[in-house]
């Protein structure tokens, strides 16, 4: 038999030889200091800071235990803002085989609240994070979410209040899903915070979405990364 026939035969062998698919379902921990985390970070300012202070400025607090908030809040002063949000979840692998192939993975989250005062008609997106740590959240971590979207856009629709909205991480970056290691995403506004364009200024008024986070009480609302294999 010829090289070529044996390498077809061993890559019929194997495309026969693969099971799945496997879908699994994992959850961050619930608070902090287990293995895993999810919550929002933020900065504030009393008065408020020009646009791109509050976009690469350092965080002012944080939290693992609210809901997965992504948030923009004018100042009463001219073209200045108050609040900027972004949130900030890390999942355990563990329960993926090594040599796992994997053909999708998708954040599942319950919104619970959603507005848009502003009128920004705001996009959500999945980036990378670098938390400090896996397990905790603190507000230097504002700064470590990463600006660059890894999954689909996910566009503002008052409808999707009390509904399960999703975000499918993109194939070029299926890789950053390795089993057995921690993955650390964040969700992050894209058309102003990821872009760093000044919104229009109104006074006074909030743009946000608001996912239940795994601390919700509501056991059906909490958020999940949804990750399908192959062996």
């Amino acid at each position: 038999m010829s090289v070529g026939a044996r390498v077809l035969k061993y890559q019929h062998f194997r495309a026969y030889a693969r099971t799945g698919p496997y879908v699994v379902k994992i959850y961050s921990d619930p608070g902090s200091g287990l293995t895993t985390v999810d919550g929002w970070v933020r900065r504030s300012s009393v008065i408020g800071d020009w646009w791109p202070d509050l976009v690469g400025g350092v965080g002012v607090d944080c939290s693992t235990t609210g809901s997965l908030l992504v948030t923009i809040h004018s100042s009463v002063f001219a073209n200045r803002w108050i609040i900027l949000t972004r949130a900030i979840m890390t999942y355990d692998l563990v329960v993926i085989p090594p040599g796992a192939d994997i053909e999708s993975a998708i954040f599942r989250g319950w919104i619970g609240v959603i507005a848009d005062n502003l009128g920004l008609l705001p996009r959500l997106a999945l980036v990378t994070s670098n938390p400090i740590s896996n397990n905790n959240l603190v507000a230097g971590d504002y700064p470590r979410v990463g600006a660059v979207p890894i999954s689909t856009v996910l566009d503002y629709n008052l409808a999707m209040q009390n509904t399960y909205q999703h975000m499918d991480i993109l194939p070029a970056y299926l890789s950053l899903v390795e089993p057995g290691q921690i993955l650390k995403l964040g969700i992050r506004e894209q058309k102003w915070d990821a872009s760093g364009i000044s919104p229009a200024w109104l006074s006074y008024q909030i743009t946000y979405f608001g996912f239940e986070s795994v601390d919700s009480p509501i056991a059906e609302r909490r958020p999940y990364l949804e990750v399908t294999y192959y062996l």
